[in-house]
């Protein structure tokens, strides 16, 4: 397993000096889970990759990208290698769209959504900042705080991401696509 992100993880918290253990309690995260990350044996979910961004201070990008190139940056059909799976309850494969695009003030995904049964799944993520999703094909429903939105291909929600809020593809048979951009401030 590639451990890019699991290092660039501890890098970013030895180097503004906070401990494992302060950063799994800004996040309501275990220490075995962040120790995990960092080892490279459990891939976080995006909202768990917000969250640490966010308590470390740096934008969710600064956390996925290797080097950040001055130019644009492309991203091809055929080179999504930036590819994150969710490990745990999470269902949810995603393919950053922006990796290494320089002083990025919004991060774009195409984001695989599988169905999270809403009685067993009750993990929401919530952080700073603003989060817009259209759906690319498939039905999905938002658990966004007390409401349930379901969106069909071709519809879009524009959201504040400190609001509770989960994803599901809205059936258990299909799964659906989303462009996702997050804004983190």
């Amino acid at each position: 397993m590639n451990n890019g992100i699991g290092n660039k993880i501890k890098q970013l918290r030895e180097s503004f000096n906070i401990s494992i253990d302060d950063l799994a309690s800004s996040t309501f995260s275990s220490v075995q889970e962040l120790s995990n990350i960092e080892e490279g044996t459990e891939i976080p979910s995006l909202s768990t990759l917000a969250q640490i961004s966010n308590v470390l201070g740096v934008r969710l990008g600064t956390i996925l990208d290797g080097t950040e190139p001055v130019s644009p940056v492309i991203s091809k059909n055929t080179d999504h290698n930036n590819v994150i799976k969710s490990s745990g309850n999470n269902n949810q494969i995603i393919s950053s769209l922006a990796q290494g695009k320089t002083d990025r003030n919004m991060d774009p995904y195409v984001i695989n959504v599988d169905y999270s049964d809403p009685e067993k799944d009750i993990h929401f993520s919530t952080h700073e900042g603003e989060e817009f999703l259209f759906v690319l094909n498939g039905s999905v429903v938002i658990y966004y705080g007390n409401k349930q939105i379901e969106l069909s291909c071709g519809d879009s929600i524009y959201y504040d991401a400190i609001v509770p809020h989960r994803l599901s593809s809205k059936s258990s048979d299909s799964s659906a696509k989303v462009l996702a951009v997050k804004y983190l401030p």
